[in-house]
């Protein structure tokens, strides 16, 4: 078997911190080679790894068929501002097994609110 991803990676826009997980973004894989693909687990690896999830995936608990493929929908759920970089790992039976797409996404401070009070002249 051979897992072949249809993206080298997935970079998310910017993301407010506090506003929830981002929409999904989906990986195809594709089983290239000519073998059943098992694949054991689907994770968030990596220095950033709990601020993306693996929100479904059809990938692991059933072989994927030569030629077939799963998909993977990951989120980016950032809980303090900077740049976030992680890797997608594929874990399976493939000899480049752990198989690994990069992650990336800003997170952004939520703007605070500012109430001003400007007075123009002497209150009637």
């Amino acid at each position: 078997p051979i897992a072949s991803f249809d993206v080298p990676s997935l970079g998310f826009a910017d993301r407010l911190v506090g506003d929830g997980p981002s929409a999904d973004q989906r990986v195809t894989v594709t089983n290239t080679g000519t073998a059943p693909l098992n694949v054991a687990s689907v994770t968030i690896g990596g220095t950033d790894s709990g601020e993306f999830a693996v929100s479904d995936e059809t990938c692991a608990g059933a072989p994927v068929a030569p030629g077939a493929d799963c998909v993977v929908d990951v989120a980016f759920d950032p809980t303090s501002t900077g740049a976030k970089s992680a890797q997608l790992v594929l874990a399976s039976d493939t000899t480049s097994s752990p198989d690994q797409i990069a992650l990336s996404g800003t997170a952004v401070a939520a703007p605070t609110a500012c109430q001003s009070s400007i007075h123009y002249g002497r209150p009637a």
